[in-house]
């Protein structure tokens, strides 16, 4: 299953919905700095898309809040110039990757 989101339009609404229904709520977008809460309690998405985060030259932190791991939604933060831009490109480089092992795994 490939992972979907929209991007820059939703980005602006204060969530996030994916194509496996994952939701996404803006804690804090301040300047240079964004929390976002998913909403689930698996933090493998959060950490994939904090991993790809730090490939960004541009993004100066991202890394996943894993307070209480089987009772608490797992919370992104990041620190970029745009940090909401750089969230989108993150999410939609890991489709392009998602949809590559997809095509691959087709043959």
């Amino acid at each position: 299953m490939i992972w979907q989101a929209r991007h820059a339009s939703m980005m602006r609404q204060n969530n996030i919905q994916s194509g496996v229904s994952l939701k996404i709520n803006v804690i804090k977008d301040e300047g240079k700095e964004l929390i976002v809460e998913f909403d689930t309690k698996d933090f493998t998405i959060p950490d994939m898309i904090a991993d790809q985060l730090l490939e960004d030259g541009s993004v100066e932190y991202a890394g996943v809040m894993k307070e209480y791991r089987e009772t608490s939604s797992p919370r992104l933060m990041i620190t970029a110039k745009k940090p909401k831009d750089s969230l989108a490109k993150a999410v939609s480089e890991l489709e392009d990757e998602f949809a590559a092992i997809a095509k691959q795994a087709k043959k």
